[in-house]
């Protein structure tokens, strides 16, 4: 959402070739996405800043030292995120940019490009791909039905965090309001999916 408001322009190219005339714009959008779309890419860029718990599953020994099973394993990913060796070599590592992600000279990055956000080797997280789809929904939806703009007065600092075994940006301020012309779809949509909840969970 961060990214989202401070950055819109990166979230919003991919949808630009859909018509807005369209009654399942979103559901086009997420099963016609390919390897090269704004909006996965995006979302890519967002998993470099935030890091994945992990655990050992057995013990490990790493140069000498004994890593027991349980242990909890932290691998620096905010700092290989921001590394301009591999992800500065067209634009600055530091700065929120999709494009990263297509334009990989030399294949600078491959070793990362799918879902960095989600573990490595075998202590990558199972659950990745149905958290990416669950994500790709979420965001498509978010970019096409709102406008997330910042509010008069209010800076965002990008480099406040969290603090603990996990992070997540601190919260912020900021306005989100329905895009002109889309109110009474949203409202569709909203009863919609209220009726198919209550089918399931009655």
């Amino acid at each position: 959402m961060r990214d989202m408001l401070l950055t819109p322009t990166a979230f919003m190219r991919n949808f630009a070739k859909y018509s807005s005339n369209s009654s399942n714009i979103v559901l086009r959008i997420c099963y016609g996405i390919n390897s090269e779309a704004a909006l996965e890419k995006a979302i890519h860029d967002v998993e470099l800043r935030i890091p994945h718990l992990a655990t050992t599953t057995e013990d490990d020994f790493y140069k000498g030292m004994r890593i027991p099973a349980g242990a909890l394993l932290i691998p620096n990913q905010y700092g290989m995120g921001l590394s301009q060796e591999t992800y500065g070599q067209i634009y600055d590592a530091e700065v929120f940019e999709p494009r990263r992600w297509i334009n990989r000279p030399q294949g600078v990055g491959d070793i990362f490009q799918e879902n960095p956000g989600f573990g490595f080797g075998r202590r990558i997280c199972p659950g990745k791909y149905m958290a990416m789809q669950s994500l790709f929904l979420a965001v498509s939806n978010l970019c096409y039905w709102f406008d997330i703009k910042p509010i008069n007065g209010v800076t965002v600092d990008i480099h406040k965090y969290t603090s603990g075994l996990t992070m997540q940006p601190e919260p912020f301020d900021c306005n989100i309001t329905p895009r002109a012309g889309r109110e009474a779809e949203i409202e569709i949509e909203a009863a919609a999916a209220r009726d198919i909840l209550a089918s399931i969970f009655q």
